[in-house]
């Protein structure tokens, strides 16, 4: 293994056990860090302020759950990518970052990172010794809620309906759903991937709160009635 790699190894292994001072040792005393996060830039400029980054990100007391992790050199720099499972009280979040940095004298001189920020998963997932558990991110038996407003744009594409949501969304009150009806069948995939969007919805929800993506794809004209009965367009 080539010393980028194993630093990459050896600071993921910190980062995943919280071992804060074992995450500043991956890294020079001089090191600087630069941080692309969904609230703006974050800069470092020492191995001691990065740490305390990760330190806020990661935290110290909340359970951890590594669901990937990679390290990759074949650019001749430090590749990571990672994404975790981090729960707090009863709500769990997930968390991706990717970074690339480099690496001096066994040690990383400068990282580069871009983080989705936190996303709400499933809440209150507990296994039956009581003890911390990955989400159970299964379909709930129940019916899905009615929701408390429509947006219907049947012609929009993503272009247009990304700031129709927003100002739907920004009327709302939290806890509330929001069904957005479309015939643009690339939507579900294409708005999940507008971050200032699902900046807004983590924003407006409230802890534990769901936020769900059906894409539809129809051939035929749909009567009026099943338009507007829920129980067709949801599962």
């Amino acid at each position: 293994m080539s010393d980028i790699a194993s630093i990459g190894m050896t600071f993921l292994r910190a980062l995943q056990e919280r071992d804060y001072p074992g995450v500043e040792a991956c890294f020079l005393p001089e090191a600087r860090l630069r941080a692309l996060v969904p609230s703006g830039f974050r800069e470092a400029a020492d191995a001691g302020e990065a740490t305390r980054l990760f330190r806020e990100w990661f935290g110290d007391g909340r359970d951890l759950v590594v669901i990937f992790q990679s390290v990759d050199t074949s650019l001749g720099r430090l590749a990571l990518a990672y994404r975790c499972r981090i729960r707090e009280g009863e709500v769990w979040q997930v968390i991706e970052q990717q970074a690339f940095g480099t690496v001096r004298d066994g040690k990383i001189a400068a990282l580069d990172v871009v983080c989705s920020g936190f996303l709400l998963t499933e809440a209150s997932y507990t296994t039956a010794q009581g003890s911390p558990g990955a989400p159970d991110l299964s379909p709930a038996d129940e019916p899905l809620p009615r929701p408390d407003a429509v947006l219907d744009a049947p012609d929009e594409s993503c272009s247009t309906l990304t700031p129709m949501i927003r100002t739907r969304i920004r009327a709302l009150e939290p806890g509330q759903i929001l069904e957005v009806r479309t015939n643009d069948s690339t939507a579900a995939d294409n708005l999940a991937a507008k971050l200032p969007v699902m900046h807004e919805i983590y924003r407006v929800l409230r802890p534990g709160g769901r936020f769900q993506i059906g894409d539809i794809v129809i051939h035929r004209k749909v009567p009026p009635d099943a338009k507007e009965d829920v129980g067709w367009w949801t599962g």
